[in-house]
C-alpha cells in the first residue's frame, strides 16, 4: 500500500468504501450537480441519472453507486466527492472523509497532551484542553498575539460570529471540535452559568440583519434581535426575560435516529414548530441569506422563468399563520426556494451561493431532527 494521501492509496480506499459512500449520499443535490458542473460527468449522464431517480426515488443509492463506479479511477474526481458543499450536505460523509485523511494532520496530533492547534476561518490558536474541560465560557484558546479567548470569541475572531456554532466552526487539522468531542478525543465542556458575564457579552447588532438600534436581547445567550427579525416575531409581553428560538429549540436526540420520510410526515405542533422556526432563523442569520429574503418577483424576467416563487419572508409568514400541516410541507417550500434560485441563475456564479446555503439547511435539518 502506498504512503498516506497518494493517488494509489486514495483509489484503493475508495474502491473498498463505495457502498458506505453511496449510503451516505441520500439526495442527488449537491452531489450529482457538482460533478456535472466540474465536467466530471457529462450533461447526458447527469440527465439520465437524474431522470431515473426522479422516476424511481427508491433507487437513489444504486444510482449513486453507479456514479462512483464510473469515477473510481480518477483521484481528482474522488476528492471532489468530499468537497465542502457535499460534506455540509451529507452528514454521514464526513466520518468517511476523515478516515481517508486527505490532507489532514490528524496522525501527528497528540490528543493525550494538554494543547492542540486549532483554526476557525482566518484565526489560528492553541487550545488548552485542561482549561477547555472546565467550561465553554472559560478562555481556553491562546491566540498568536498572546490574547486568550473563549471558543465563541475565537469563532468571532475568525470572522464566523454569525455561525454561533463554535463546535462545528473550530477545527483541529481538518476535523471539527464537535467530531473530536463525539469521538472522545476531547472533553465535552460543561455550560457555565455565570449570568453576569453572559449579559456583559451581549451582541451589539442584530444577528439577522447586522444593524443596531432597538435590540431585544435573549435572557439565555448573547444574541440580540430586532422585533421583526426574530422568528417568530417577538411580542411586547414576552420581552422581559425572553428566550430566543436558538435557546428554546430542543436538543437533538443523540441516541435516537429517524428516517427522513417519517419525519416529513410529522404534524406541525409544539416542539416540531420550534425546530422548523430554528431551521428558518438559522438560514436567515447566514451572510448570503439576503439573496433569499424578499419576493424575487421584482427581479427582471424572474416570473418568466419561475412559476412558483418562494422566499424567506414568505416562509416565515406561513409558519406564523400555521399554513404548514406537516414538517414535509415546510421542507418542500425551503427546497423549492433553493430549486428556483438554482434554475434562475443557472450558469452563473450565483448558483454556488445557493448551494452553500442549501447545504447548510440540509445539514441542520438532519441534525435537528436526528435523521439518519
Amino acid at each position: 500500500m502506498s504512503a498516506p494521501g497518494t493517488s494509489a492509496e486514495i483509489l484503493e480506499w475508495f474502491r473498498a468504501h463505495k457502498m458506505e459512500i453511496s449510503a451516505a449520499i441520500r439526495d442527488l443535490f449537491p452531489f450529482l450537480y457538482g460533478l456535472r458542473d466540474k465536467n466530471i460527468i457529462s450533461e447526458e449522464d447527469f440527465k439520465n441519472w437524474h431522470d431515473w431517480v426522479t422516476a424511481n426515488p427508491n433507487d437513489i443509492q444504486r444510482v449513486v453507486y453507479d456514479v462512483l463506479e464510473r469515477i473510481q479511477s480518477d483521484p481528482s474526481a474522488i476528492e471532489e466527492i468530499f468537497c465542502s458543499s457535499n460534506l455540509a450536505a451529507y452528514q454521514d460523509l464526513r466520518p468517511l472523509y476523515e478516515s481517508l485523511e486527505i490532507g489532514t494532520q490528524e496522525q501527528s496530533l497528540d490528543f493525550q497532551g494538554t494543547t492542540l492547534p486549532v483554526t476557525c476561518g482566518t484565526a489560528e490558536g492553541i487550545l488548552h484542553t485542561d482549561i477547555f474541560a472546565t467550561g465553554v465560557s472559560r478562555k481556553s484558546i491562546e491566540g498568536p498575539n498572546g490574547k486568550w479567548l473563549t471558543p465563541s470569541q475565537f469563532e468571532s475572531e475568525g470572522g464566523r460570529k454569525h455561525w454561533k456554532w463554535w463546535r462545528r466552526s473550530i477545527q483541529c487539522g481538518k476535523t471539527s471540535l464537535d467530531t473530536l468531542i463525539k469521538r472522545g478525543q476531547l472533553p465535552d465542556p460543561p455550560q457555565n452559568s455565570n449570568r453576569t458575564t453572559m449579559m456583559s457579552e451581549h451582541d451589539d447588532v442584530c444577528i439577522v440583519c447586522k444593524k443596531e438600534d432597538s435590540l431585544i436581547c435573549c435572557s439565555s445567550c448573547p444574541r440580540c434581535f430586532h422585533e421583526d427579525c426574530h422568528i417568530p416575531k417577538i411580542s411586547a409581553e414576552k420581552r422581559n426575560r425572553w428566550k430566543c428560538t436558538f435557546c428554546q429549540c430542543p436538543k437533538p436526540a443523540s441516541d435516537r435516529h429517524r428516517e427522513e420520510h417519517l419525519v416529513l410526515r410529522w404534524k406541525m405542533r409544539g416542539r416540531t414548530i420550534v425546530k422548523c422556526e430554528f431551521l428558518l432563523l438559522s438560514i436567515c442569520c447566514q451572510p448570503k441569506s439576503f439573496l433569499f429574503v424578499d419576493n424575487p418577483a421584482t427581479i427582471q424576467n424572474f416570473n418568466a422563468v419561475i412559476k412558483r416563487p418562494m422566499w424567506l419572508k414568505r416562509l416565515a409568514e406561513k409558519l406564523h399563520k400555521e399554513k404548514y400541516n406537516t414538517v414535509g410541507d415546510f421542507v418542500r417550500d425551503m427546497r423549492l426556494m433553493f430549486k428556483n434560485f438554482h434554475k434562475f441563475y443557472k450558469g452563473s456564479d450565483m448558483v454556488e451561493y445557493g448551494r452553500e446555503l442549501q447545504a447548510e439547511f440540509e445539514n441542520s435539518f438532519r441534525e435537528v431532527f436526528s435523521i439518519l
